[in-house]
């Protein structure tokens, strides 16, 4: 098993690699390896250990071909959004507690947490990496995306105070990308329209003269 996690991470590391490097010549294949990809974490989803460092990597392989290799409106972002919203939440080793629970875990989970450390934990760096996605998909293919937009951006503010703080930087970095990248569609968008209303009344302003030929323009008589 861990020569089978290390084979797969090492393989999704070479097309990371690619993609930065020679992002050419991965472009016609780029389709398929999102999807090969999006079924790799489909498989390791809800796992632990080694499964969440190719997890990491998978990510990380798709930031490089979303952001080098993938021309906007030629691959379907809904699944690839999905995912990356649902690893954001990857988090098996948090427990919480209902509204039923007393206020302070029972005996069992005091020995469960004695038994477990934090450095065993490994589900930030897919939470980290899943924002890491969705910033490089809203900086790169903001208009594709479209309604998808919504779902983001409340995924996005559901996780800003997650328990880890390389976590909560990179999901605010993320939020500070939206919000920009909005801003600059809103200003463009603006602009576009400037230009044409300037456009029209200056073909309105060139068609006046023609417009008054022949007419014969009267003093106005005072009383």
């Amino acid at each position: 098993t861990n020569a089978k996690w290390l084979h797969l991470r090492t393989v999704v590391q070479l097309v990371s690699i690619l993609a930065r490097n020679t992002p050419r010549s991965l472009r016609p294949d780029a389709p398929t390896l999102i999807m090969n990809i999006l079924n790799v974490l489909a498989a390791i989803d809800g796992q632990e250990g080694e499964a969440e460092e190719v997890g990491e990597s998978c990510l990380q392989a798709l930031c490089a071909l979303f952001g080098s290799c993938v021309a906007p409106g030629t691959v379907p972002l809904e699944p690839v959004v999905k995912t990356a919203l649902s690893l954001l939440r990857h988090d098996p080793n948090y427990a919480g507690y209902d509204d039923d629970d007393d206020d302070f875990p029972d005996d069992d989970d005091e020995l469960i947490m004695d038994n477990y450390s934090d450095d065993d934990d490994l589900s930030w760096k897919v939470r980290r990496s899943a924002a890491k996605l969705l910033s490089v998909l809203v900086s790169t293919h903001l208009s594709a995306l479209g309604e998808l937009l919504v779902p983001i951006s409340a995924g996005i503010v559901a996780t800003v105070l997650d328990r880890e703080e390389t976590v909560r930087l990179e999901v605010l970095a993320t939020f500070s990308t939206l919000l920009s990248q909005l801003q600059y569609d809103d200003a463009d968008a603006f602009s576009e329209n400037a230009d044409s209303t300037s456009q029209k009344r200056k073909r309105n302003s060139d068609d006046l003269p023609m417009k008054l030929t022949g007419v014969r323009y009267v003093e106005p008589q005072l009383a």
